[in-house]
């Protein structure tokens, strides 16, 4: 049995894409506060969210971050960490 596959352009954009999206969850990790209110609070890491909310097992479903890392900036998952709250939404003023 002989397998053969064809590499095309959209191949190489999407190869692209990944390692762009890698990088955003590299930096991602090193952004580890945020300033609300004036004052700076330790963002909450993918499957410590707590107060009733249970990620699914696995990666992120918006960001595709690993539990126990930061979600990437924009993530709808990622949680505020004064209200808990949808982080991209909740309305706590930003710095």
């Amino acid at each position: 049995m002989r397998i053969t596959t064809r590499v095309s352009e959209n191949d190489d954009e999407s190869s692209s894409r990944s390692k762009r999206w890698i990088r955003e969850i590299w930096n991602a990790q090193r952004d580890r506060t945020r300033v609300i209110s004036g004052r700076e609070y330790e963002r909450i890491p993918y499957g410590r969210e707590g107060r009733g909310w249970r990620p699914p097992t696995g990666p992120c479903g918006d960001c595709a971050v690993a539990r126990g890392q930061y979600h990437v900036p924009g993530c709808d998952l990622e949680r505020c960490p004064v209200c808990r709250g949808q982080m991209i939404s909740c309305g706590c003023p930003g710095p």
